[in-house]
């Protein structure tokens, strides 16, 4: 799959949101990084032109200690689209879904996925 440089993800996204209709509601995209959008996000945003009042893009990240768990919305890099990175121990089970209930993300969320890109 072909990675989209965040600069140019953040360009074509700008336009694409001040000019489409959205759809109401969030949509949650699993990513590794914001640096590298992968191919699937920029192909449901912008060539099959989904896009909803809400995007957030989860990273999952392993850090070097063994356990716990952080979660933080990072940044909020253009309107409607925010970060939130989990940043778990490598020996940890992450509970993905409490995570996203803690942080005010519902079950009636949209949530697109590739499983390839969960972890760094």
């Amino acid at each position: 799959m072909k990675l989209m440089k965040s600069k140019d993800f953040l360009e074509k996204y700008r336009q694409v949101y001040a000019t489409q209709n959205k759809i109401m509601g969030t949509a949650l995209f699993f990513t590794r990084d914001i640096e590298r959008i992968p191919q699937y996000i920029s192909h449901v945003m912008f060539k099959n032109n989904i896009i909803y009042e809400n995007n957030i893009f989860i990273s999952i990240i392993k850090s070097d200690s063994p356990f716990g768990i952080e979660t933080s919305f990072t940044k909020e890099p253009a309107k409607g689209l925010k970060i939130l990175e989990i940043r778990a121990g490598y020996m940890e089970i992450v509970d993905v879904e409490k995570i996203l209930k803690d942080q005010g993300i519902g079950e009636k969320n949209h949530l697109l996925r590739s499983r390839r890109y969960l972890y760094q």
